[in-house]
Order: C-alpha cells, then structure tokens, then sequence
C-alpha cells in the first residue's frame, strides 16, 4: 500500500498487503494519541491479521495503546494483532492496556 503520512510532514508508517495479513511498520519514534491508532487501523477491518512492528519507537501513550490493542480488537474479534520489536517501556504499556499476553508472531 505504501507510505501514510495523515497530518504530519513526516510519514507515520508503512503499510504491506499480504492476502489476508497486513505489516505495518511505525515510522515515528513516539505515537501518543488514539487519533494516530485510528490513521493506523483505517480500512484494515478485512483483514485476520495485523503485525506491527514497533522497532523503531521509543513510546506509545497509553491512548494509543488502548485504541490498538483493545478497541479495534474489542470491535473486531476475528482480528489478531501481534506487534513485533517492541521494547521493554512499549511492551509495558500494551500490556496495561490489554492484561492477557499479546500472541507472538507467527512464523513466515
């Protein structure tokens, strides 16, 4: 799908298709607001599998985190999300807002 830059100047993240399983890479070090996790999950209801991969950031505000990894998921079931390359502080905030362990990745 290519580069999503929303508001911002800069691009916030990349977006590869594949079948029925979307990667999406974050491109900034920080994403703090449930605005930015809407950008992110826009038109991605048809998918069974979302990765995101967090290598590069540093934080994500518990807004961010909550919009991700419990709304969309709340109102989307059938949807898994695993995030990949998150550090220690973005793993924690995942957790706080969602308690059961996030899946790991699957194999490619």
């Amino acid at each position: 799908m290519g580069t999503v830059t929303g508001d911002s100047p800069q691009p916030e993240f990349d977006i590869e298709c594949h079948g029925d399983s979307v990667r999406i890479r974050l491109l900034r070090p920080d994403f703090i607001a449930r605005s930015e996790a809407r950008r992110l999950l826009a038109n991605l209801e048809n998918v069974r599998e979302i990765i995101v991969d967090f290598r590069d950031v540093r934080s994500v505000g518990q807004g961010f985190a909550d919009e991700v990894f419990r709304v969309f998921t709340t109102r989307h079931p059938g949807i898994v999300i695993y995030p990949e390359h998150a550090s220690p502080p973005v793993l924690a905030m995942i957790k706080h807002v969602r308690p059961v362990p996030p899946p790991t990745t699957p194999s490619q």
